[in-house]
């Protein structure tokens, strides 16, 4: 309504001061798009459809509704902030597609490809947790919990053979990783 004002008050002098028109165009456009926008806001959502076998993201607009993620699985992974604090993130994926021949570890956290994530919290597990079980349950997909600490062992191992194949420094490295590893499980 403030942009239409704008242009209303612009466009009302024109007759009098005829260099208006151009910056009266540049208003009138920039009103028509913050409606378009709005209505488009206005009408359209996402939302998730629990079903057999199946999470479905699904995007409405008006009477149409469109499909955008079909999960098969539900993930349930942690990673760490540049402070220290644990942050746990429930994410929905779909259908991996194209699988490479050997995926490369990951250095740092990142979203699982073709997934959304549902629900993130940092130092509360339980919260995230209770959630991806009961999606689980009630939607029939399987839970992958990346969190336990198994889980963390044996990513630790791939990241750390990884860092071994580097080289001399690598190696070195991967002992300073070691080292750091057994402090926190004695600390723990």
């Amino acid at each position: 309504m403030g942009t239409a004002l704008v242009t209303f008050l612009i466009a009302r002098d024109i007759p009098r001061q005829p260099g208006l028109v151009v910056p009266a165009m540049i208003a009138f456009a920039i009103t028509v798009a913050l409606a378009w926008g709005t209505l488009r806001l206005a009408r359209s959502r996402s939302e998730w459809r629990i079903g057999n076998g199946a999470l479905t993201l699904r995007e409405r607009t008006g009477s149409g509704v469109r499909d955008r993620l079909e999960a098969r699985r539900l993930l349930l992974a942690s990673s760490t902030d540049s402070d220290g604090d644990v942050w746990y993130e429930l994410f929905a994926v779909g259908d991996a597609g194209p699988v490479h021949a050997k995926p490369a570890p990951a250095w740092r956290p990142s979203r699982p490809p073709n997934s959304r994530s549902l629900a993130r919290m940092m130092n509360d597990r339980d919260v995230v947790y209770d959630l991806a079980t009961w999606l689980a349950r009630e939607s029939r997909l399987d839970l992958i919990d990346d969190t336990t600490p198994d889980a963390r062992r044996i990513e630790l191992a791939k990241l750390r053979a990884a860092l071994e194949q580097t080289g001399r420094f690598g190696r070195w490295a991967a002992k300073l990783v070691d080292r750091a590893a057994e402090r926190n499980e004695r600390v723990s």
